[in-house]
């Protein structure tokens, strides 16, 4: 029995070896690629990337080592459509972002490693090799990784777009599902969404300038309250786009609250992914705890629409 479970880690501790040693090598590759970008070449973020790629190299060495020490030839490089895909994605989504993704799968990874680690399952050698990996990491890779993430304002404004983007989503949903069980017009609810919105976005900025207002006096906090309130303004009116999506392309009723549902439920997925990302959280239990509380506001509205429709029959069309 011992044997057999000695075997299952074997083979985990291997898998992850081949895993980190073939993102080690598409982390240097993208790096570099992301160096060799006419407008980085003149700019200091350069360096860090070229510094970077040159880590991510060694380390890559490192793991290629570890493999071998464990009578198991590297497996052949295979990621140009993940480095392709990867840099495509660096325009719409910025370097910094990028970044925090490629860091979070490593660092998933890492855990994963790290479990086998704490039940003792690693050789002398393998364990010198992940230990000099991790104290490099800390001292070196992480830092420069944190030098260049700092050049993008967006994470200190992340919080404002999130709160903005996910109150757009859930309050304007809430409406227009509330009023679709009602209306069968969806020209009228599109212009009822719409009031909300626009009510919504002055009221969202101008809570979020009050507040930020208020934690610079009494935490000495540096953040500008016009920046967060503009911020949360827009990232409100563009989440309530969404749902409204379906009604301006003339669905109704049911299948109007459905489409709205799927899309804003899409979109909620999305956001609570990056948001994931950036805080260094497991992407499935923020995915999960944003769905249940945006999702249960929302089947509450449609209830209370259906209460007003069937139960006590009020005469909308």
């Amino acid at each position: 029995m011992n044997a057999l479970i000695n075997k299952n880690y074997e083979k985990l501790k291997i898998k992850y070896f081949k895993e980190l040693y073939n993102m080690e090598a598409l982390h240097s590759n993208i790096y570099k690629a992301l160096a060799n970008e006419k407008k980085l070449k003149s700019n200091n973020l350069y360096h860090d990337l070229i510094e970077l790629s040159k880590i991510e190299e060694k380390h890559m060495r490192l793991w290629e080592e570890a493999l071998k020490l464990n009578n198991i030839k590297p497996p052949k490089l295979r990621f140009k459509t993940t480095e392709r895909f990867m840099l495509i994605t660096r325009k719409f989504l910025g370097i910094a972002l990028m970044i925090k993704i490629l860091e979070y799968n490593e660092n998933v990874i890492e855990h994963n490693l790290n479990k086998i680690i704490k039940l003792d399952k690693l050789s002398k050698e393998d364990l010198k090799i992940t230990k000099y990996i991790e104290s490099d990491e800390l001292k070196r890779e992480r830092i420069l990784e944190d030098e260049i993430v700092g050049f993008n304002n967006i994470f200190s404004n992340i919080r404002d777009i999130a709160f903005g983007l996910n109150d757009g989503l859930v309050e304007i949903l809430a409406v227009i599902a509330g009023i679709a069980m009602v209306v069968n017009n969806p020209m009228f609810v599109v212009l009822s969404g719409f009031i909300v919105s626009m009510a919504g976005t002055f009221s969202m900025g101008g809570g979020a300038y009050i507040s930020t207002e208020y934690e610079k006096n009494i935490y000495h906090n540096q953040k500008s309250a016009k920046s967060s309130a503009l911020n949360v303004g827009i990232a409100y009116f563009i989440g309530s786009l969404f749902p409204l999506a379906p009604f301006i392309f003339g669905f109704s009723g049911f299948y109007g609250i459905v489409l709205a549902l799927s899309v804003t439920t899409l979109v909620i997925i999305i956001i609570s992914s990056i948001i994931a990302i950036v805080s260094n959280k497991k992407i499935s239990k923020v995915i999960f705890k944003s769905l249940f509380i945006s999702l249960s506001i929302d089947a509450l509205t449609i209830f209370i629409g259906y209460v007003g429709k069937h139960i006590l029959n009020v005469p909308v069309s």
